[in-house]
């Protein structure tokens, strides 16, 4: 139950920084990195943080995985116009180009 709640948290936050920072819509590096500046602030307070605090913290798994926060985010712009950004539409149409190749090669 407590895995749940940590996912519907993550979820949350994830859409938060869509919506504060347009920025990460087109990056999911920058969304990464932003959220967990979010996460170590909650876990280790306002102390300066330094890249050994990160990795450990990742190593031992209390850091949401960058795959999980990327994975959630593209949930989240496909169910939400409102947080897709830019190269969104653009990604789309080309992927839509590409299956219609696909199918007149295979199967004209």
């Amino acid at each position: 139950m407590e895995k749940l709640k940590e996912m519907r948290q993550a979820k949350e936050l994830i859409e938060t920084l869509l919506r504060k920072y347009p920025e990460t819509r087109d990056n999911s590096s920058y969304l990464i990195l932003t959220y967990w500046y979010a996460q170590m602030h909650r876990l280790l307070g306002e102390k300066k943080w330094s890249t050994a605090d990160l990795t450990r913290l990742l190593l031992s798994g209390e850091m949401t995985q960058a795959e999980s926060i990327s994975r959630v985010s593209r949930v989240l712009q496909n169910e939400k116009p409102s947080l897709r950004g830019k190269s969104y539409n653009k990604r789309h149409g080309v992927a839509e180009e590409v299956r219609q190749n696909i199918n007149r090669t295979l199967f004209d």
